[in-house]
């Protein structure tokens, strides 16, 4: 429910032409992220027990990093399109892509 809800509800708001249809797709889309927090929470914990910590300092890091270069992105992609519809659905598509790697590769099976 959380990449499928979140997916859908950008595609929703990069086609709603209304004040509230955008609060509301946008909160949906939050509420939908917020579901796979504690998959995301637990999961060093469940693939490296003893280096849960370590683990989890790595994924941080590499989940910051999109924060700062989508906010660069997407102000270029306004600047260049004039269009939050483009930025919301490239945020879809690669939303989709990092749930796409994940089934495919992602486990939670002990490690190390």
């Amino acid at each position: 429910m959380e990449c499928g809800g979140v997916i859908l509800c950008l595609i929703l708001l990069s086609s709603t032409t209304s004040y509230s249809g955008a609060i509301l797709f946008s909160t949906l889309a939050l509420v939908c992220q917020a579901f796979g927090a504690g998959g995301l929470f637990s999961n060093p914990q469940d693939i490296a027990p003893n280096y849960a910590g370590t683990v989890f300092g790595i994924m941080n890091t590499a989940g910051a990093i999109p924060g700062f270069l989508g906010v660069y992105i997407a102000g270029h992609m306004l600047e260049y399109l004039h269009s939050w519809a483009a930025v919301f659905e490239t945020t879809a598509c690669v939303s989709f892509t990092g749930w796409l790697i994940f089934m495919i590769f992602g486990s939670g099976k002990k490690i190390i």
